[in-house]
């Protein structure tokens, strides 16, 4: 499995957007995505059998690769697909946070977090 750590999407608002992508190796194949967005970080395992007992999930099912909300990458890249997880607007590195106004590329990209606006775009470029 390839993985490439936060790679920066622009998006049509002028900032970008951090991503990680976990897919095949062999990169002549092309391999539809699954994009888990979530606002609870991309880099953080989530080991569901530690943290919820009771839920049902079994720790040998979730890769070190999982986090939370979101499928597990190892299992999916090896069925076909890529695993696409970027940082919200306003959470990891993309811009949105209050502080990060006055990073470079991150002016016009403020947004009060109660206005959460998301936008689905095809992803293909990115595999």
């Amino acid at each position: 499995m390839l993985i490439e750590r936060d790679v920066a999407v622009p998006t049509r608002f002028g900032f970008d957007v951090y991503v990680d992508v976990f897919r095949p190796v062999d990169q002549s194949v092309r391999v539809p995505p699954l994009v888990a967005w979530t606002p609870y970080g991309k880099h953080d395992p989530s080991p569901l059998a530690t943290l919820y007992p009771g839920c049902g999930v079994k720790a040998e099912w979730m890769s070190r690769y999982t986090i939370f909300e979101a499928p597990d990458p190892l299992y999916w890249v090896a069925r076909g697909y890529a695993v696409i997880t970027p940082s919200a607007r306003g959470f990891g590195r993309s811009c949105g946070l209050e502080e990060s106004r006055t990073s470079p590329g991150c002016d016009r990209a403020w947004v009060r977090l109660a206005e959460h606006r998301y936008e689905g775009r095809d992803v293909q470029h990115l595999l």
